[in-house]
């Protein structure tokens, strides 16, 4: 599985919610499921967190920061991370349903399991004017 981009960037003062997107790209023969983990899980809204993407595809991934109660320092350092899970699906799984079978998932596939890490790095700014 192909991720892009291999970081995520969040610019901003951080007290609105704002928006990044990951595209997930499945680059074998045969259906992955997937799924996207957060170090920070009540700050971060993922959609969809779980699903399964069919050979040759590519998945659009919202990741949505909550934002703060107060603007951020200058020289804050965003320490938050996302791993996203990749594994065989096996067919006529309900791509909705992968969520709940995650677990009896990973442990058939096992050996076949791959994990990439994300960096998220905050850019500190103004607002931009409504």
């Amino acid at each position: 599985m192909e991720i892009s981009p291999s970081a995520l960037e969040f610019k901003g003062s951080f007290t609105k919610q704002s928006t990044q997107y990951l595209t997930l790209t499945n680059t074998t023969n045969s259906p992955l499921a997937f799924k996207v983990k957060t170090t920070a899980p009540k700050l971060y809204c993922v959609r969809p967190n779980a699903s399964v993407i069919d050979p040759g595809r590519s998945a659009q991934i919202s990741i949505i920061l909550q934002g703060f109660s107060s603007p951020l320092q200058k020289d804050y350092k965003c320490k938050d991370k996302f791993l996203i899970v990749s594994l065989p699906s096996p067919d006529g799984i309900d791509a909705s349903k992968i969520g709940e079978s995650w677990a009896s998932l990973e442990a058939k596939y096992k050996s076949e399991v791959i994990s990439k890490k994300l960096r998220v790095n905050y850019v500190i700014t103004e607002d931009e004017p409504d």
